[in-house]
């Protein structure tokens, strides 16, 4: 989805169009997902594609919390498809 387009062995004569950011991708995966829940809950569509699109991860933090014992066995759903979105820094209004 980011380079629809690309080939690996063949240098292209046009300039390359900027690739799609992954912020975008998200939000496009997003809207297909909850596209496809909705209709599923409208009973249109057997299968629920929320149970592959996410997958039972562990709940961890880098430290220990003072009643850490509480949630050890805590578990979240994590999305599958989301790609990673690079930090950005806040600018000042100078």
């Amino acid at each position: 989805m980011k380079t629809p387009f690309e080939y690996e062995n063949v240098l292209s004569y046009h300039r390359k169009e900027k690739s799609i950011s992954p912020k975008t991708i998200n939000l496009t995966m997003t809207v297909v997902s909850n596209f496809y829940d909705y209709l599923y809950r409208s009973k249109k569509l057997d299968v629920n594609f929320y149970d592959f699109m996410h997958m039972e991860s562990k709940y961890s933090k880098k430290y220990k919390s003072f009643m850490h014992h509480i949630n050890k066995d805590y578990r979240t759903l994590k999305n599958i498809l989301k790609v990673k979105e690079p930090k950005k820094k806040n600018r000042s209004v100078n």
